[in-house]
């Protein structure tokens, strides 16, 4: 099953059974197994699509924890204090 405006590249393999989601894109000579559905481009199985998602969404967080961290260094080793 293919959704909405998928590419498929040059001699690349969907085996019967597969999914893709719209606008994903299948690179050349790829070969995508029945199981799970595909998304994204280069398509993928959406569990690691989604898992990357949720890792991104964590970045301004994590960006905000390394700042502070900083921060703290810099007046410890201005301070002297390194304990």
């Amino acid at each position: 099953t293919l959704a909405g405006q998928v590419g498929i590249g040059e001699h690349a393999t969907l085996q019967s059974g597969v999914m893709v989601g719209g606008q994903s894109g299948v690179l050349n000579k790829k070969t995508l197994r029945p199981g799970p559905l595909y998304w994204g481009t280069p398509a993928r199985p959406i569990s690691e699509i989604q898992e990357q998602h949720r890792l991104l969404a964590s970045v301004p967080r994590l960006h905000k924890e390394v700042e502070k961290l900083k921060k703290e260094l810099d007046r410890s080793f201005s301070t002297g204090k390194t304990d």
